[in-house]
């Protein structure tokens, strides 16, 4: 169809990984417009992309240059856009390797270690990893948006200090790289309970404290801990991914 009707109670994004591609042999059409998005913690979407004409989108306003924390294109990209989905351009993201730079409206991504450790209390969008990388932390770092989204092949580390997810949300871990992400900085909850969401093939292994007290939603890959309060406090939601016990 040229166009898609949307729903007048909007597009409900639930826990569990989601992927979608669109394909379209004719000459015109394939124009998907979403209702406006109600993303519930634990929902992890990939736009993988389309083939032929049209687009797929939502009305919702982006934050910060991005749909959400939650939503990546390709699996190596944060998506942006309204009506028409598309992968955060390579100018859209603070590529600055020093934390002292870095601003709240920031989606920052790494291609190696930060030149000297993230200031306390310290804010951004969403973060990105794309090559082997440490992150160290004197305080606190706020990811805003939850976004932490890691891809390639070198191992990435975020040690130190205390890293928040969104207020009141989750940390969306999207460790799509081939290479180990290790936290060992302490996870707390932002303000009110947070949850811990995982999504992608590759494994997240947590050796810091967790103060936080939402939900565990294992969408895909590896988490693994040594020692089970290493996890959020709250239940455990399995949706497509393995925990590892190692204690």
């Amino acid at each position: 169809p040229a166009t898609q009707n949307r729903s007048p109670d909007g597009t409900f994004f639930n826990p569990g990984a989601i992927s979608l591609s669109q394909v379209n042999a004719g000459a015109s059409g394939a124009a998907l417009t979403m209702g406006a998005i109600t993303r519930r913690p634990g929902a992890t979407f990939n736009f993988i992309g389309q083939v032929g004409p049209g687009n797929i989108g939502s009305g919702t306003a982006n934050v910060n240059g991005i749909v959400g924390g939650w939503n990546t294109y390709g699996l190596t990209d944060w998506t942006t856009g309204t009506n028409a989905w598309v992968a955060l351009p390579a100018g859209s993201y603070a590529a600055d390797l020093n934390p002292a730079n870095w601003l709240s409206t920031n989606n920052v991504t790494l291609n190696g270690n930060t030149s000297g450790p993230v200031p306390d209390g310290t804010t951004i969008n969403s973060l990105r990893l794309t090559a082997a990388s440490t992150v160290t932390l004197v305080g606190t770092l706020t990811n805003s948006s939850g976004g932490l989204l890691v891809t390639g092949s070198g191992a990435t580390a975020i040690t130190g200090g205390t890293l928040y997810g969104a207020s009141g949300a989750d940390l969306i871990v999207h460790q799509n790289a081939s290479a180990d992400l290790t936290i060992s900085s302490t996870l707390a909850d932002n303000g009110a309970a947070t949850s811990l969401t995982k999504d992608g093939a590759g494994k997240l292994i947590i050796t810091g404290t967790d103060n936080m007290t939402g939900t565990n939603y294992l969408n895909g890959g590896v988490v693994e801990v040594s020692d089970l309060a290493r996890l959020a406090s709250g239940p455990l939601d399995m949706n497509g991914g393995t925990l590892r016990y190692t204690g």
